[in-house]
């Protein structure tokens, strides 16, 4: 492939990333918009922490089931399509929540924006696998992971901004935004297909996914992948026991309104932007890329601030706070390791979209125990409980990973050495 030749694909590849990481940031407001309006609705007198749960446990079944199923079929299906499908369904079940009074509507339109969100992630990494330029795509999945954190940010901004109006303005705002997304992503897919179409043979020649998948079987039980998926269902526990709850930790702790919560909040995703970085540059530097000995580190690492938010009602605000975003800032980091790292190392298998699906759904199973049990252990016990809960998943999914990491570095060596 000449650098002339190139360039076109180059170029298109780059506008491809853009829009691959606009659908996820929107895609993220388009989830979180019930998360972050948890506080003011609770507040307001019409659901129960338990009963928010228990919504965001309905979203966070549907949303991991809906990661297998679709890793699998974004193997084999249009991705350009699941990606539209699932952003316009979104914004569709935006709406619904606006207008809807029902908590048992409210149960089942979030539970059916799961699945549809679960539509976006598989496809987008099979996007990158087989369709751009094989030197762009681990940038492209760095790039892609960083949609995240700013798309979380938004959600909770639009409600601090409207905490004082009405809540439902923050899903109007969502189903606004995340339609003109899809638009744009499925436009420029079609403009970019005709330059990249002649290079993917090329690139699937370089990078192995021309060849026949592998069966995926021995892969999983000779690289250490069940352990590794039960340490990222603990992950789930925890990364989505301290994002959903921290405004009603932070308002039920100390004295500020949920509106001011909701703001302290946003500094999990801002840090959480930082874990990324962090993750990257640990994973790269200190860990010689070995994505299962990294995962293990942040797990550990998260239990000092876990730790001290156990002594929560000493501790200054600011400080409670800072805590908090360590270790929110850790879990994406390991989160980082699981959704994005290796499932691109399966790529010369023919199986991203595949361990894709199995290691989101791992987190969203995670996320679905953790945010029902977390609101009822509060309910019933208070924050101390539920955040020494906190603690034992993070120490499990450690020890988890210790056996995990042999068979990991010996998938290693084989991979560098074929």
């Amino acid at each position: 492939m000449t650098s002339k030749a190139s360039s076109p694909a180059r170029t298109h590849s780059l506008l491809l990333i853009a829009a691959c990481w606009l659908v996820y940031m929107a895609a993220y407001v388009g989830r979180n918009t019930f998360k972050a309006s948890i506080a003011p609705i609770v507040a307001a007198g019409f659901l129960t922490n338990a009963q928010a749960g228990l919504i965001e446990t309905f979203y966070f079944v549907t949303y991991g089931a809906g990661h297998l199923i679709n890793g699998l079929l974004a193997q084999r299906l249009n991705p350009y399509k699941m990606v539209g499908i699932g952003l316009v369904g979104s914004a569709l079940a935006n709406l619904v929540m606006a207008v809807s009074t029902s908590y048992p509507v409210m149960l089942l339109v979030w539970a059916l924006n799961g699945y549809l969100q679960a539509m976006l992630w598989s496809p987008i990494l099979a996007i990158f696998s087989r369709v751009i330029l094989p030197d762009m795509q681990e940038m492209a999945s760095f790039r892609i992971f960083t949609s995240s954190p700013i798309g979380t940010i938004l959600a909770y901004l639009l409600v601090t901004l409207t905490a004082d109006l009405d809540y439902r303005i923050t899903f109007y705002a969502a189903a606004a935004l995340l339609i003109p997304v899809a638009l744009f992503f499925l436009f420029t897919a079609r403009r970019a297909a005709p330059h990249l179409r002649p290079w993917q043979r090329e690139a699937a020649e370089q990078n192995g996914t021309s060849a026949k998948a592998q069966p995926i079987l021995p892969l999983i039980l000779t690289t250490g992948v069940p352990m590794l998926v039960l340490a990222t269902v603990m992950h789930g526990m925890l990364k989505e026991g301290v994002l959903t709850w921290v405004p009603s930790l932070i308002s039920d702790t100390y004295p500020v309104d949920v509106s001011f919560s909701v703001l302290l909040s946003m500094l999990l995703p801002l840090s959480n932007l930082c874990g990324a970085y962090l993750s990257k540059l640990t994973y790269s530097r200190l860990f010689r890329r070995n994505e299962a000995i990294t995962a293990c580190f942040f797990l550990l690492l998260s239990t000092l601030p876990i730790l001290a938010v156990s002594f929560m009602s000493a501790l200054p605000l600011p400080v409670a706070v800072i805590c908090l975003a360590l270790i929110s800032l850790l879990m994406t980091s390991f989160n980082y390791m699981v959704s994005t790292v290796i499932p691109m190392r399966f790529a010369a298998d023919g199986h991203t979209a595949t361990f894709s699906g199995i290691f989101n759904s791992s987190v969203y199973l995670g996320s679905a125990i953790s945010t029902y049990l977390s609101g009822d252990l509060a309910d019933r016990f208070g924050w101390g409980v539920t955040v020494m809960s906190w603690l034992g998943i993070a120490l499990a999914g450690a020890l988890i990973l210790i056996p995990a990491i042999l068979l990991w570095r010996r998938f290693l060596k084989r991979s560098e050495a074929h």
